[in-house]
């Protein structure tokens, strides 16, 4: 017969010995893990979130909104910061791994978009979207041949794709910041932090200076020298995140700094403007706090449209200015304008609340396009892998 007596003091042993174990994650490795992956996705949620809300900013900016001058004040920066955000310092260790990444992600899809427009641009001046009277002409075979080589070297040609200096000069940054970290990496084993902000500083000193001597050099390397510090608070963000608080004290004010600072002359920095350089900085720094405060408050009321256009800012980054076009035709339909207008650049007018349709239609066409080359891939493949199916059956 079982000692009951014997059995309750062994159970109570034990139990006094699992209070007494410190917790070990490896125990519940799958546990810890998923907690952990559920930390990383909502770091990334929330900054596709804030790409998402960059790019409709780009786009309404364009769009010539009441808001223009507002959102030139930190629209570019956000999406320099984002970028230094999601670098990684592993990434110094091979940073020939990491270019050729980027050659895939932006180069390849640059190159495509413009050598696409390139072919169609003499078409486009038939059909009216480019004229004349906007700095844009017939290509001979001479001009085709230059802008080719233009176009493989990372230049950009096509008016209608104009924004996407951004591409080139977002790449240089990459390149330029990976291959710091690496020398850094390589000379020194103490104080890297500070020697890299050194570095950085000195370029956006550069920068600066070809600015005001109003330099200019090839492919936006003097915006690059300004664009990688923006570049490198987002990568110092990602490691103080954590310690960066996010309240409605510090949004309003935020808000408030870039009201005021919308009545200061715009900044462009594709050709590398800046009135005041100090302003530019905190501007663009209250600016991307806005925006990252909105789009945590939007992850925790789980809006998913908006992480899902963080992941397709490309697409509407190359194509808004052409679907700006529909509306352009739909103003000359309504005020009897002369069909010569299609061309104008980037539209005809926003006022009256017309920036409200280029808005609108400069993201949903793009976002359209990308759903129905989408779907005609997916379906390509399911044909394709039946087919070879069949095939390997035989």
């Amino acid at each position: 017969m079982v000692n009951l007596k014997f059995l309750n003091r062994i159970m109570i042993n034990v139990l006094r010995k699992i209070k007494t174990i410190n917790f070990n994650p490896t125990i519940f490795p799958n546990k810890i893990k998923r907690n952990n992956m559920q930390k990383i996705n909502y770091r990334v949620e929330y900054m596709d979130i804030a790409k998402a809300l960059a790019i409709i900013l780009i786009v309404v900016g364009h769009a010539q909104s009441p808001f223009t001058n507002f959102i030139y004040l930190f629209h570019v920066p956000l999406f320099f910061f984002v970028s230094g955000y999601f670098y990684k310092t592993k990434y110094a260790l091979h940073p020939l791994l990491f270019v050729k990444r980027k050659i895939i992600k932006l180069y390849i899809p640059f190159l495509i978009y413009e050598l696409i427009f390139l072919m169609l641009h003499n078409y486009f001046i038939t059909i009216g979207i480019y004229g004349s009277n906007y700095n844009v002409h017939y290509y001979n075979n001479n001009d085709f041949i230059y802008y080719f080589i233009n176009t493989i070297t990372f230049g950009n040609s096509e008016q209608l794709l104009e924004v996407m200096w951004f591409v080139t000069s977002l790449f240089t940054v990459h390149t330029l910041f990976v291959n710091t970290n690496f020398l850094i990496l390589k000379i020194n084993r103490f104080n890297r932090e500070i020697i890299r902000f050194i570095i950085i500083f000195t370029y956006f000193i550069i920068g600066l200076t070809l600015s005001s001597l109003n330099i200019s050099l090839m492919r936006q390397i003097d915006t690059s020298l300004v664009a990688i510090f923006i570049y490198y608070l987002g990568y110092l963000y990602k490691v103080y995140e954590k310690k960066i608080p996010f309240n409605i004290y510090f949004f309003t004010l935020s808000l408030l700094t870039l009201i005021i600072g919308s009545y200061s002359p715009k900044i462009d920095m594709l050709f590398n403007h800046y009135n005041n350089p100090f302003m530019f900085v905190f501007n663009s720094i209250c600016g991307i706090y806005f925006i990252i405060y909105i789009s945590k408050q939007f992850l925790n009321k789980n809006i998913k449209i908006f992480t899902s256009l963080g992941k397709k800012t490309l697409i509407v980054m190359a194509l808004h200015f052409l679907a700006f076009k529909i509306i352009n035709i739909i103003q000359i339909y309504v005020y009897n304008y002369d069909i010569s207008r299609l061309a104008e650049f980037p539209i005809i007018s926003g006022k009256n609340g017309w920036w409200i349709a280029y808005s609108f239609i400069g993201i949903s066409i793009p976002l359209i396009i990308y759903n129905i080359k989408t779907n005609v891939l997916l379906q390509y493949s399911k044909i394709r892998n039946h087919f070879l199916y069949n095939i390997t059956k035989k």
